[in-house]
């Protein structure tokens, strides 16, 4: 009986405690860490350290991503720039200018990137990339290496 009250009690004010911003490792502003509560949020990774991403005009990914002070704020930046076009494939390049010949682009289960591409022949290809393999928050700004 005690254990389902306190249950319900934790349950009650887990959004607070979501909303709450955590405080930056003490003593450095420069962290790339941030502390909440117990645990530690990298903000170089995308996953980690941001969130409500869409995708809007072809390919400009916009997401809430933590800066070094622990503030979300608005990032946007255009996602096409990371990918290539392979014969229907999106594969990682700086500058591939794959979404010339890719369409539909949208974020699925958060961090997936799904588009369609096409082929030489004309075919279309439906593919996923996960974007926390190469997409990085620097400061509340979003890069692809």
């Amino acid at each position: 009986m005690l254990a389902a009250k306190i249950t319900t009690a934790l349950l009650a004010i887990a959004p607070a405690l979501a909303l709450a911003s955590p405080a930056p490792v003490a003593n450095n502003p420069a962290a790339l860490n941030l502390r909440a509560g117990d645990d530690e949020i990298s903000l170089n990774s995308f996953a980690g350290s941001c969130r409500a991403c869409r995708i809007d005009y072809v390919s400009l990914l916009h997401c809430e991503c933590r800066n070094t002070a622990g503030q979300w704020v608005l990032s946007s930046f255009d996602v096409g720039t990371c990918f290539r076009n392979d014969q229907c494939w999106l594969r990682w390049q700086r500058n591939g200018g794959a979404f010339q010949s890719c369409r539909n682009a949208r974020i699925v289960d958060g961090f997936t990137l799904a588009a369609d591409c096409r082929a030489g022949d004309g075919a279309w290809c439906a593919n996923r990339v996960n974007l926390n393999e190469r997409i990085h928050n620097r400061n509340g700004n979003m890069a692809c290496d």
